[in-house]
C-alpha cells in the first residue's frame, strides 16, 4: 500500500491502519505507543491516540509481517482491555 501511490514531500504515504478501542488514561496512551515501538510492522512514530475517544489508530509500516493479535496484545500490555469495535452509551458503534 506505502509504495502504491507516490505522495509530495512532507506528506505520509498511504498505508494501513487498524482502530483499537479501549478506556484509557493520558498515562495509558503514552503506554501503548512504547507497547506498539515494540512491535515488528507497526509505525508506532505515525500512529496516534486520542484518549477522549478511547481509540488507537495503528498505522501498520509494511515492513514485517504483522497481526492484529500482535497488536491487541501490545494494547493489552500497556493495560487497556482492546476491543475492536467502539461502544457508545453501551451500544455498537459503526466504525
Amino acid at each position: 500500500v506505502m509504495a502504491a501511490v507516490p505522495t509530495k514531500p512532507g506528506q505520509l504515504p498511504p498505508a494501513l491502519e487498524l482502530m483499537v478501542y479501549g478506556t484509557m488514561t493520558k498515562g495509558a496512551s503514552q503506554k501503548v505507543v512504547a507497547e506498539l515501538e515494540k512491535v515488528k510492522g507497526v509505525d508506532a512514530k505515525h500512529s496516534t491516540v486520542d484518549v477522549k475517544k478511547g481509540a488507537v489508530r495503528v498505522r501498520i509500516s509494511g515492513a514485517d509481517h504483522v497481526t492484529a493479535e500482535d497488536i491487541m496484545k501490545a494494547v493489552e500490555s500497556a493495560g487497556i482491555e482492546p476491543k475492536l469495535t467502539r461502544e457508545m452509551h453501551g451500544k455498537k458503534a459503526a466504525t
